[in-house]
């Protein structure tokens, strides 16, 4: 009797191992099955795969991400593409990877993303030699020093952390190397700027712009990818000595095109406001026979020049300085004198005054 079930164990024993082997035939390494879920722990993953074995994809093979908890990603009932890595004949345990599948497909994305210079999004996460590494879709890119971009002389250590655009430049599973490019992505978004940019500008428009340098002639403004120059002349209407009298590196201000060549892509800007165009106040406020006091700022021989609004001189010809004859008007006047003065006639940019009218 004993000896008859010892011949029925081993008839069971091989039977067995000849439904393990046949169950794991087509069960190669690299093959591709799917799987549907049964169970998830908190370091492995229990699928069934539709034949005896037990399907079990550790916590390390089921992203890309390598700190993801696998209950945040998949859950009982789910069907998964995997790749089995090895097959367990004695214990008939299948291993797989759901990672090796995402690579895969990650890698054919981001070849599909450079063929069609697609615009991906990503956070610089360190710096390594000859430029930094951005993660991007949970793959690393490498953006080389020259593919960087940005403001010229900018440490790598402000990039670190933010998030930028890029474009996919080269693609090599075989070296597992991802180049991408920030340059590029600025590049484009500057070409279509600098297009709508022309295509709308008009004189008299107004734009916001930065100060960007001083020079003894004028100022440079930044309004965007395209820089703007405002001569001294146009800064105010009142007399400016040097243009950091007036603006400073830096400033917020608003413009107004003057000129515009886009040939030589050049823009001319104006600052001074109409609203505070002097001679304007001067047609509204300083009519002709308005009486007013001010300062005597220059004398010459033929007359005396008296400030009249900011910008604006007045000049009382000699003649009319009093209604008695002199020969000099440094004989009644000296420069910084306070007089009354009346507006005679205006002329084009000329305002012309008189005094003897006022003190005969």
């Amino acid at each position: 009797m004993d000896e008859k079930i010892i011949l029925e164990e081993d008839s069971f024993s091989e039977n067995f191992e000849e439904m393990l082997e046949e169950s794991l035939k087509g069960l190669n390494v690299g093959k591709v099955v799917s799987g549907t879920v049964i169970s998830v722990q908190p370091d492995e993953v229990y699928v069934d795969i539709g034949r005896k074995q037990s399907g079990i994809v550790p916590a390390s093979e089921l992203s890309i991400n390598p700190d993801v908890n696998p209950e945040d990603i998949v859950k009982e009932g789910d069907v998964l593409k995997l790749f089995v890595l090895k097959t367990y004949d004695q214990d008939g345990i299948v291993l797989l990877s759901r990672k090796k599948i995402s690579l895969n497909e990650q890698w054919s994305n981001f070849s599909e993303c450079e063929k069609n210079a697609e615009i991906l999004e990503g956070t610089a996460k360190k710096i390594v030699k000859g430029g930094m590494i951005i993660s991007c879709r949970g793959m690393d890119v490498f953006i080389p020093l020259s593919q960087i971009g940005g403001k010229k002389g900018t440490p790598l250590e402000n990039y670190l952390g933010h998030t930028h655009k890029l474009k996919i430049i080269e693609v090599d599973q075989s070296r597992k190397r991802i180049v991408g490019s920030i340059k590029l992505v600025e590049e484009g978004i500057k070409k279509e700027w600098l297009k709508e940019f022309w295509n709308n500008i008009e004189k008299d428009k107004p734009y916001q712009g930065i100060i960007k340098s001083i020079t003894n002639y004028g100022v440079f403004v930044a309004l965007g990818h395209i820089d703007g120059m405002i001569h001294i002349s146009d800064l105010s209407w009142k007399r400016v000595n040097h243009p950091s009298d007036v603006v400073k590196l830096g400033d917020k201000i608003e413009v107004k095109i003057k000129s515009f060549n886009e040939e030589k892509q050049k823009v001319s800007l104006i600052y001074k406001k109409m609203e505070d165009n002097p001679w304007e106040i001067l047609k509204k406020e300083y009519p002709v026979g308005k009486v007013f006091e001010s300062k005597v700022i220059n004398i010459l021989p033929y007359g005396a020049f008296v400030a009249v609004l900011p910008g604006i001189d007045g000049l009382v010809h000699i003649s009319e300085i009093s209604n008695e004859k002199i020969n000099s008007p440094n004989e009644l006047l000296s420069v910084g004198d306070t007089v009354k003065v009346k507006i005679k006639f205006i002329d084009g940019k000329k305002v012309s005054l008189t005094m003897k009218d006022i003190y005969s």
